[in-house]
């Protein structure tokens, strides 16, 4: 869990709970619940001024030794609404990693779009990630 308390307002800005569960070592589902109080950032509001609450769920299945497929989504509790998702197809190898991902994602108000994408990610165990 990731928090940030404001004490001079007393309150809670934002945190992010996950719990996870992996029955396998190549599958796992999770499922969480973010929570952000829009606070000030120069002479603009974060967030538009908007409480953002959201759940997230996202799972990952291995489909033999080598490939897994995953998926994750994030609601919204405010709008009742899909904010975002993805899935992707990936190979594992024991030093590198090589994904496609898709998926589609809104503006933080959830009322404007934000796109959708498909990208191709190359990951180097220990190193990084890098994706187009």
């Amino acid at each position: 869990a990731a928090n940030r308390y404001d004490p001079y307002e007393v309150e809670l800005e934002n945190t992010a709970v996950r719990v996870s569960l992996s029955p396998t070592k190549r599958d796992s589902i999770s499922v969480g619940y973010h929570y952000n109080q829009p606070s000030a950032v120069g002479n603009m509001m974060e967030n538009n001024g908007a409480l953002l609450e959201d759940a997230v769920v996202d799972s990952r299945v291995g489909l033999n030794e080598q490939w897994s497929w995953s998926q994750e989504a994030n609601y919204s509790l405010n709008q009742s609404n899909i904010k975002s998702w993805r899935t992707g197809l990936a190979y594992i190898h024991q030093c590198w990693t090589v994904s496609v991902e898709g998926g589609r994602n809104l503006a933080h108000d959830t009322d404007n779009h934000g796109g959708g994408f498909i990208g191709l990610f190359l990951g180097l165990k220990g190193i990084g990630d890098y994706g187009v």
